[in-house]
């Protein structure tokens, strides 16, 4: 069996690196601790695992496009300190563009939103995509039916993931990574980096893990 990490962005490019390690596999473990990213790169990995013997393991987070890989797996594992978030997918616009335009954008997002849904819905009948981030750990995951296995742990750290604690922590960084934006916005020299971190979903996913690591010792 053949062993694949998928601990980064999801970019440009990573479909194609993927593929060609997984060539000569039929039976793949791929163990994820990524953001996300580019949506249709991961429905890109997703549609080739189809036809492989696939396992999961999520070993940190999986956010965002990174849950569309995730559910190449037949079986799904995470382990208990993981988190599992997913989002409607987003653009980000730099442009001048009219009433039409915009209308052409909401009509391929809601394409976009379709495809991930059904592919969703093959492990959860009836899901909908959230009206905004849905956080899980690793219990409400498996209990929705995204994951098969919840890895078992200490008494101890069960009670720290239960009881709606990680959507509170969750919440807490969000607020942090927020301010330090607006920081960085207001010090004049950080203002443009700032403000296109203002919309760096997965700079927050990120900062969420560092977080919970740092001050919970979750794994």
């Amino acid at each position: 069996m053949m062993e694949i990490l998928l601990y980064d962005e999801i970019v440009q490019g990573t479909a194609a690196a993927l593929i060609d390690e997984l060539k000569t596999a039929d039976d793949v473990t791929i163990r994820i601790n990524s953001s996300g990213g580019d949506v249709f790169e991961a429905l890109a990995v997703y549609n080739y695992l189809a036809g492989k013997k696939v396992e999961v393991v999520i070993d940190g987070i999986c956010a965002s496009a990174a849950t569309i890989v995730a559910m190449a797996g037949a079986r799904i594992i995470m382990h208990p300190s993981a988190l599992m978030m997913i989002h409607s997918p987003q653009v980000m616009l730099f442009d001048r563009y009219d009433a039409k335009d915009l209308e052409t954008l909401k009509t391929t997002l809601d394409k976009v939103v379709a495809s991930i849904v059904a592919i969703y819905q093959k492990r959860v009948p009836g899901y909908e995509m959230p009206d905004k981030e849905q956080w899980l750990s690793a219990a409400e995951a498996k209990d929705l039916g995204f994951v098969d296995e919840v890895i078992q742990t200490s008494p101890q750290m069960q009670m720290i993931l239960t009881g709606g604690k990680v959507k509170k922590f969750a919440a807490q960084v969000t607020n942090k990574i927020d301010k330090t934006i607006l920081d960085n916005i207001n010090s004049g020299a950080g203002k443009v980096q700032g403000a296109i971190h203002i919309k760096d979903k997965n700079q927050k996913v990120q900062m969420l893990a560092d977080f919970l690591r740092r001050n919970y010792n979750v794994r």
